[in-house]
């Protein structure tokens, strides 16, 4: 390893230690940048992590649930795997995205032990719902008992898991649910994956109040952006590439630095990239270099922007 190589990855991982020592921040002021590895997966791990390397991104967001780059089922011979492929590049891998639910769940939990047996300190959960004959009250008390049942295995195994917010008509989608779902609970051990994209299509001009409120308690970041448009008189949502959108990046930024929270981000690249944007393993009608340019220049958007704001 070449001697600024070291430095470089010596350094990350004395950074790394700090913040999931503190889940709020990272102790200096460039962004950390994930790539998630969702919109990679027609690459085994090792040129998925070269590309990534080569692009300029810091580290890896990996799947590790149905569909992803990795199996659940084979999380005890591939995640060691793909993890390592990863970090022989001098990129971090602390992070993954999972579909966990809840404490219960033999194949989640035996997720969540390997995954803190491979150094990886923050997990995106999935998708709670609603739960069935309850009130809108009723049912985020009642779901705030399954996360405090969370919060203890986390604990037990040295992990963070992230609530994605996520534009729907589900618990996941306003900040208010957010933030009770999380209420009473150590934000040591959970957290909220703060997604300004979903946080604009739900509140296109009250989303500060959102992130004020939910601020204390972000412990990663996902950076997208959408327009809305007509279809057959139909309005619909259309994802674009970053700076192309809705999303008043500059303002976040701000916001951000106002709060001085610099978590981990996670660049996703949900607008059309021949299957890439929903993770398929063959690409149709593009070729792989324009899928790293578009994912490249989305990188580019977020730290020239992040300067300036």
């Amino acid at each position: 390893m070449l001697r600024r190589d070291f430095i470089r990855t010596s350094a990350f991982f004395g950074i790394a230690s700090s913040f999931f020592s503190n889940p709020r921040y990272l102790p200096y002021d460039r962004l950390h940048i994930n790539m998630y590895s969702r919109h990679l997966q027609f690459l085994e791990y090792g040129a998925m992590a070269e590309v990534v390397k080569d692009m300029g991104f810091d580290g890896v967001d990996l799947t590790v649930r149905p569909g992803g780059h990795v199996e659940p089922q084979q999380v005890n011979t591939k995640l060691a795997e793909a993890l390592g492929a990863i970090r022989e590049r001098g990129l971090s891998a602390e992070s993954i995205t999972t579909n966990v639910l809840d404490s219960t769940d033999p194949i989640g939990i035996g997720v969540l032990e390997e995954a803190s047996k491979q150094g990886v300190k923050l997990y995106r959960m999935g998708y709670l719902k609603f739960p069935e004959g309850y009130s809108v009250d009723g049912g985020i008390t009642f779901l705030n008992g399954e996360i405090k049942r969370l919060v203890l295995l986390n604990e037990r195994l040295g992990l963070a898991a992230a609530f994605h917010n996520h534009a729907s008509n589900d618990v996941r989608a306003a900040i208010w649910d957010i933030w009770h779902l999380l209420e009473n609970t150590n934000p040591r051990y959970i957290g909220c994956q703060y997604d300004i994209r979903h946080a604009t299509v739900e509140g296109a001009v009250s989303w500060k109040t959102g992130l004020r409120l939910i601020s204390s308690r972000i412990n990663s970041i996902v950076l997208k952006d959408f327009v809305w448009e007509k279809k057959e008189g139909r309005w619909t949502i259309k994802n674009v590439p970053l700076g192309q959108g809705m999303v008043d990046f500059p303002a976040f930024f701000r916001e951000l630095k106002e709060y001085k929270i610099n978590v981990p981000v996670t660049i996703h690249c949900e607008y059309d990239l021949g299957g890439a944007e929903r993770g398929a393993r063959t690409l149709e009608g593009i070729t792989a270099d324009e899928v790293y340019s578009a994912i490249q220049k989305d990188l580019e958007y977020a730290r020239k922007t992040w300067e300036e704001s």
